[in-house]
């Protein structure tokens, strides 16, 4: 059982103009919303779900029928949804403690870089697989790795160390050992 809204019902009339309820009819390109199927409106930057056909929005309009959504106030499709700010603003969150939780999954996109930083403190990881690729340390535990190459060049300061029950080292031409000193066996 849930409130019913009504189309163009006045919520409060503390404005020189009041704010209404109504229902998204259409989405444009621009990502303006025609609502209740006359009224063009705009994404308020306070708004930042994005607006689809069939949600039930909180809008403010002037007189020539043009208007900005304030919030999203229902959907009626349990659906993927989008949070934005308009000219694609950045979004920046300054607080003592985050959380994000997810029943499924997490994911982070960037086309150029994501940076996750730890000033002070530690950095926690508990996965049951995991790829990391970190300067200054490289950390790997894998079941199977396999690295495919034209030219694979390891170089060490101090010590390189491989370590196996059985090692096969093939080469279709030459393999070559250069030191000081070679100890075999």
């Amino acid at each position: 059982m849930g409130t019913q809204i009504n189309d163009n019902i006045a919520i409060e009339n503390t404005f020189e103009r009041p704010l209404f309820a109504g229902k998204v009819t259409a989405v444009n390109k621009d990502g303006g919303c025609v609502i209740n199927g006359h009224i063009n409106t705009q994404k308020a930057l306070s708004c930042l779900i994005v607006p689809v056909a069939g949600d039930t929005v909180l809008y403010w309009k002037d007189d020539q029928n043009k208007g900005w959504i304030i919030s999203v106030l229902h959907c009626e499709q349990q659906q993927e949804r989008e949070i934005s700010l308009p000219q694609n603003a950045s979004i920046k969150i300054n607080t003592d403690n985050l959380t994000v939780n997810a029943s499924n999954s997490i994911r982070f996109n960037a086309i150029k870089e994501i940076n996750l930083n730890v000033a002070l403190g530690k950095l926690n990881e508990c996965a049951r697989s995991a790829c990391q690729m970190i300067h200054g340390t490289l950390v790997q535990f894998t079941k199977h790795l396999i690295n495919r190459s034209e030219h694979l060049d390891f170089h060490a300061e101090k010590l390189l160390k491989s370590h196996a029950t059985q090692q096969l080292i093939t080469a279709e031409k030459d393999i070559k050992m250069d030191a000081d000193r070679i100890n075999m066996g």
